[in-house]
């Protein structure tokens, strides 16, 4: 739906690891886990990696 009316080719999205929620989020909406960037934000202290998802209009 969302596809044809932006006429976006892909959308994607981030989480960090310490969020696992986020991610399941991202899965019922149709996307897909496409790896995993380590240590990628420094955030309270701590490096945490940042997981990628995204989707693609095959169409």
């Amino acid at each position: 739906m969302y596809f044809a009316e932006k006429n976006f080719h892909r959308v994607f999205a981030y989480h960090l690891k310490i969020n696992p929620a986020s991610g399941r989020v991202m899965k019922k909406c149709g996307m897909t886990y496409e790896g995993t960037q380590k240590d990628h934000i420094y955030k309270d202290g701590t490096f945490h990696d940042l997981y990628c998802y995204g989707i693609v209009n095959h169409k």
